[in-house]
């Protein structure tokens, strides 16, 4: 290609060959091409050395092949770090707190209104009372609902 005149040609284009064009189905023929592009390529601001550098340096090098992955490696440490922090630690403190809240098992739910009680007139004289009021709302509500 000249470096000081565009070059201007038509570049056909081909369907690609698992899709069929729209309606070709239809025709029962195969489609023999997608239409063509006009193209313009002129080289503007080009630096002779890196343009002969283009053609005359070698190709570079081949990456190395990626080594071979293992999914039970990444897999089977995610699924142990799972059992202990969810299965083991965190789902038993969070169903025992909603076992509380929904009343599963009355007497315990009672002996932790009592104990809470009890623990705020003694040791938390200072501590803000109305989430666990609001808590306490909630619970016998949704034990009276649930009786209904």
């Amino acid at each position: 290609v000249p470096l000081s005149r565009p070059f201007r040609g038509w570049v056909p284009l081909q369907p690609p060959e698992a899709q069929p064009l729209p309606g070709e189905a239809a025709r029962k023929t195969p489609a023999s091409g997608a239409g063509a592009v006009l193209l313009e390529v002129e080289m503007l601001d080009v630096k002779p050395v890196r343009r002969f550098q283009a053609f005359v340096s070698p190709l570079p090098p081949v990456p190395p092949p990626l080594p071979h992955f293992d999914i039970d490696a990444v897999y089977g440490p995610a699924m142990h770090l799972v059992d202990l922090i969810w299965s083991r630690f965190l789902s038993p403190i969070l169903f025992w707190i909603l076992d509380l809240i929904f009343w599963a098992s009355p007497t315990r739910t009672l002996f932790a209104l009592i104990l809470w009680n009890v623990g705020a007139k003694y040791c938390l004289e200072h501590y803000p009372a109305f989430f666990p009021l609001g808590l306490l709302c909630f619970m016998l509500r949704h034990y009276f609902h649930e009786k209904e």
